[in-house]
């Protein structure tokens, strides 16, 4: 991550959160997490082309006052994505699994998330 950002790729703030969730996780699903982070990312970063688009067949200019996601040169919020693969990896951990309740975290997380995927696939 610290390679993409000195590439610039990414910025500063992804790039640490991606370490920390990766400590947080672990070896063990560190390849799972980096690919479903990078699936989501994707996800999110044609969601919002797609509504820069319809942005803009509406009319809409970006203003100062409009939402960062509808100009067309701000990037796409990776964290977003970060966070949802990790939310998403965070029940296989060794340490919620050392306090015993996987099961029902790994539920809502995994509620959260279809709930996500149906708000995006409606737009």
């Amino acid at each position: 991550m610290f390679a993409m950002f000195a590439l610039g790729w990414i910025g500063g703030g992804d790039a640490k959160l991606a370490a920390a969730i990766a400590l947080w996780l672990g070896w063990g699903v560190l390849l799972d997490y980096s690919l479903s982070a990078a699936i989501y990312g994707g996800a999110l970063t044609i969601a919002i082309l797609l509504g820069r688009r319809q942005a803009l067949r509406c009319g809409c200019r970006a203003t100062p006052g409009s939402p960062a996601c509808t100009i067309s040169k701000t990037g796409v919020p990776y964290g977003v994505a970060l966070a949802a693969a990790g939310m998403m990896f965070y029940p296989h951990t060794e340490i919620l699994a050392r306090r015993g309740r996987p099961v029902a975290l790994r539920r809502s997380l995994q509620n959260l998330l279809t709930s996500w995927i149906r708000l995006i696939n409606r737009n």
